[in-house]
């Protein structure tokens, strides 16, 4: 807190050149004003971000969320006031301003749509044309998908949504969606928020944010942000994505609606269901509180069918080297039942047209029981006749069971309040994440020694082994070996205060505003993990005395033996511990060495500068971010299972940065943008990396470290876009972008230099980094009378150049981490009178997930496709009966390692359909 207040004079000054760099500007004076709401003609329905103008002079503004609209310190006059709106005819009407009144001037728009009396338009099309129109008048450049736009696809968590919009990229647990990365950067690089307030971060280790926990029944829209504007959070180099739920306002008339839907998976066992139910109102003698609550439930049932290999160098019996030998197979089984709950509610208060409050929580919680039957080949525990055979191997039977839970709560109060031509905004918000397996995670493990086997097709993407030759049904072949018990605790909370002042101004300019800002934010993580083996002292323990009775052949026609009774085992587990039964032995490298804490608190301000010249709007700002951090770790220094040392250690530092902002559109015409940006955009370290530990492993000569001196990624970026909107409720856009990256963090291998442990392997993140990233972006959304109409958009990146500096040999790099070469979406949809359907396609191109000692051990996710379905029929009353289905082609996720002949996982998760209905009324 000292050092925030001592950042107080810097913070203020700043400010005050953000100011004087606007000398000569003139203030908007205070007079008689025009206002009024914008609706749409037939519903009522708000228009956000409609254009406003007085046709021939410099006095123009935009309608608000609330589709309010006000143009400040008109002259007396006669004017002519002008709308222009996405999907909508334009809008004219005569004015007179006095002296001494306020102008009120309600204003309906008419549908566009050359068939405007269908009864898709009025929620599909108007939905679309919102979204578009907000697009259209952004200073930045950003995409916006409405709530219609959603449901449309058939999407059931908010990673797959995102998976449509141009420059994200997902991956997928279990074939579900869950994290997501853009523009050819990290996911860690990519900002989260729920109605602009940042979400906790449940992982245990970096900065990526679970969207597999947030249904899309909850959203009314989402804003991918892709240009920053300074008062926007600076740690977003990929961009920020803002999640947004129901405003009881958005449709003043009340809203009620619900949906119940089931469901199946082609290769799980279990029926998949979902739920959800909104209501809205406005109520109050003048129609000034909103209220509007929302529930939701989904349960699926996914499986995992997969194959995974480890490769090495070992030498055969002869003393031949095979340099990329399997180590290590694994044949899993994986059935996770995952339960998802959302709720929000929110409360707005209109207390009159110059003075609004809004409260508001959104919660989700998910829980993924999980069953993982796996069979593990240990060759490298064997004698290698040949690459391709091995004798004396071990066999080992495993599970994984497991109940995770994750939850994700926000709740916030922000508030508006216009003083005179002054605008005041503020925030104020807590926001709380988890990951914790409270019942612990049990993997219990079964051994069988002396196997000869056979490996077939060993350059496939599922590499076999001859069952002849492996009796893996034999009730006593497979004898107790150890219980790892793993109980998992994270916990992370944001704090966030803001407070923001618009006020008009012009710099030589038809109109403009200044905007100014102070936002601090705290941020709260920890983990605290605790972990077990337990041995077996009794008699002889067997598999066959917990053998269940699930099928053990996968899809991948693997045949993996005898399968556990999961409730069986854990009974046993918990029943029979103590002397005699199984006995513990605490795992210190874990529960010493694992946890952390980290506190980071941020002291951003920020002034920006919107000015309109004729066709032209430009925006010039700055933002400055004060960041102080105190990390804590442990410093453990083990022989094998010993602990020699464990000490605990805390740093705490600080560092500063600038980011300025420009930015250019250019309205070639009513419905033509040119944009050009400048912008500059950090990413912090993830947290883990950023700790004060480190394993020494004595008898393994081996140390891993945290840096917690890391810096961020810092870039500076370029964007140049051209969108043209369409007048059916449609968009043609093509754009560049550019990023070069310095200072991003990556592991590196070195050895240590000095000390007790002088010669020891080290593992530690460093900075150094230097990245030039390019890419091209694409899109095309129209609708065509007939109703036939097409979704689409294709992102190319190119790393020009890469850079890890002295700190590894590596100079053969030239991708980033999750960086997809290709992106594609292309959807064929048709809508008309009561018909919606959609036949999608989405391409993820290949890209690393880790980088390796070399080329040859890089680990590459391959380029998949993914086929997706969805039918909806609409009746008069407001019902709605809805088909989807996902991976209709039953694409397979295949992982490798430096070439795609070396298998590193094939997983195969099925096709999923859905059928139900939603009620509107």
């Amino acid at each position: 807190m000292k050092q925030r207040l001592a950042n107080l004079p810097t913070l203020a000054g700043i400010t005050a050149l953000a100011v004087f760099i606007c000398t000569g500007t003139a203030w908007a004076q205070a007079g008689p004003s025009v206002q009024g709401t914008i609706t749409e003609k037939e519903s009522g329905a708000l228009l956000p971000g409609a254009e406003v103008a007085l046709q021939d002079t410099q006095y123009k503004t935009r309608s608000g969320s609330d589709g309010r609209y006000r143009l400040d310190g008109v002259p007396a006059g006669d004017y002519t006031l002008v709308v222009n709106y996405v999907g909508f005819e334009d809008f004219e009407a005569s004015v007179s301003v006095t002296a001494s009144e306020t102008v009120t001037l309600p204003i309906e728009l008419d549908a566009r749509y050359e068939f405007a009396d269908e009864i898709v338009v009025q929620a599909v099309r108007f939905g679309q044309s919102k979204a578009l129109n907000e697009q259209k008048e952004a200073v930045n450049i950003k995409n916006v998908l409405s709530e219609e736009q959603i449901q449309s696809f058939p999407d059931l968590n908010t990673a797959e949504v995102l998976q449509r919009v141009a420059g994200i990229g997902i991956q997928r647990d279990s074939g579900e969606g869950r994290f997501v990365s853009m523009r050819g950067t990290p996911s860690a690089m990519t900002n989260v928020t729920v109605n602009g307030h940042q979400v906790g971060y449940s992982n245990t280790e970096n900065r990526m944010v679970e969207l597999d926990v947030i249904s899309a029944a909850q959203l009314s829209g989402i804003e991918v942000t892709k240009v920053l504007t300074p008062d926007m959070d600076a740690d977003s180099i990929g961009g920020s994505i803002n999640l947004k739920t129901r405003s009881a306002f958005d449709q003043p008339d009340g809203v009620t609606n619900f949906t119940l839907g089931v469901g199946d998976n082609s290769i799980a066992d279990g029926t998949h269901s979902r739920s959800s139910f909104n209501y809205s109102t406005v109520a109050g003698r003048n129609q000034n509180l909103g209220f509007s609550v929302g529930v939701n439930f989904a349960r699926t049932a996914a499986e995992r069918h997969n194959n995974e290999q480890r490769w090495g160098s070992e030498d055969t019996v002869g003393g031949v080297e095979i340099p990329y030998a399997l180590t290590n197979s694994e044949v899993q089984f994986s059935a996770n039942n995952r339960d998802r709950y959302g709720a929000n509610a929110r409360l707005e208060v209109r207390i009159d047209e110059d003075n609004k409050l809004d409260f508001s929580v959104v919660q989700n919680y998910r829980e993924d029981d999980q069953d993982r039957q796996i069979t593990r080949i240990r060759w490298d525990r064997g004698d290698y006749i040949s690459a391709t055979e091995v004798e004396g191997l071990r066999l080992v039977k495993s599970l994984h069971d497991r109940l995770e839970e994750q939850e994700s709560t926000t709740y916030s109060v922000a508030g508006e309040h216009r003083l005179g031509l002054t605008l005041l905004d503020f925030s104020l918000s807590t926001s709380s994440a988890h990951t914790k397996k409270p019942d612990g995670q049990l993997r219990p493990e079964f051994q069988a020694r002396g196997y000869d086997l056979g490996v077939i097709d060993i350059g496939g993407k599922a590499p076999r082994w001859d069952p002849a030759r492996m009796d893996i049904h034999a009730s006593d072949a497979f004898e107790f070996d150890i219980v790892d018990e793993k109980f998992e605790n994270t916990t992370s909370t944001i704090d966030a205060a803001t407070l923001d002042i618009t006020r008009p101004m012009q710099w030589n300019s038809d109109t403009g505003e200044l905007k100014m800002g102070v936002k601090l934010r705290a941020l709260h993580k920890e983990r605290a993990d605790l972990r077990s083996r337990w041995r077996w002292r009794g008699d002889d323990l067997y598999l066959g005395q917990f053998e269940g009775t699930g099928s053990n052949i996968t899809e991948g026609g693997y045949n993996i033996g005898r399968v556990y009774n999961r409730e069986a085992f854990r009974s046993f587990f918990y029943s029979n511990q103590g002397p005699g039964g199984f006995e513990e032995e605490v795992r210190n490298d874990v529960n010493l060495g694992e946890p952390y804490n980290a506190e980071e608190d941020i002291t951003s301000v920020y002034a920006m500068s919107t000015q309109e010249y004729g066709r032209l709007t430009m925006l010039v700002g700055l933002r400055a971010e004060f960041n102080e951090l105190d990390y804590t770790g442990a410093n453990l220094v083990v022989n094998d299972d010993d602990v020699i040392s464990n000490t605990q250690e805390n740093v705490a530092r600080s560092y500063d940065f600038v980011y300025p902002n420009l930015q250019f559109r250019y309205r070639l015409d009513p419905e033509t943008n040119l944009r050009a940006a400048y912008t500059r955009s950090m990413a912090r370290p993830n947290f883990w990396d950023s700790m004060p530990f480190s394993y020494t492993h004595t008898d393994d000569e081996e140390i891993t470290r945290g840096n917690p001196y890391l810096d961020p990624a810092i870039s500076d970026n370029l964007d140049f876009l051209v969108e043209h909107f369409l007048p059916n409720v449609g968009i043609i856009s093509g754009g560049v972008f550019l990023k070069s990256i310095d200072d991003f963090n990556f592991v590196t291998a070195t050895t240590q230099r000095g000390g007790p442990f002088d010669g020891f392997d080290v593992e530690s993140p460093v900075n150094g980094g230097n990245a030039e990233l390019m890419g091209i972006e694409v899109a095309w959304e129209q609708q065509w009378n007939s109703g036939f109409g097409i979704y689409a958009n294709y992102t190319y990146t190119n790393v020009l150049s890469i850079d890890l500096g002295e700190q590894t040999d590596r100079d053969d790099i030239d991708v980033l981490p999750e960086q997809r070469e290709r992106l594609g979406n292309l959807a064929l949809i048709y809508e008309k009178n009561r018909i919606l359907t959609r036949l999608a396609l989405n391409v993820n191109g290949r890209w690393m997930t880790e980088v390796g000692e070399s080329a040859d051990f890089d680990e590459w996710n391959d380029s998949a496709m993914y086929l997706d379905y969805s039918f909806t029929y609409l009746f008069d009353n407001g019902l709605e009966l809805f088909l989807q289905a996902n991976n209709l082609t039953e694409e397979v996720v295949y992982l490798y390692l430096g070439v795609g002949s070396r298998s590193s996982e094939h997983n195969i998760t099925g096709r999923t359909w859905g059928a139900g209905m939603r009620w509107s009324f």
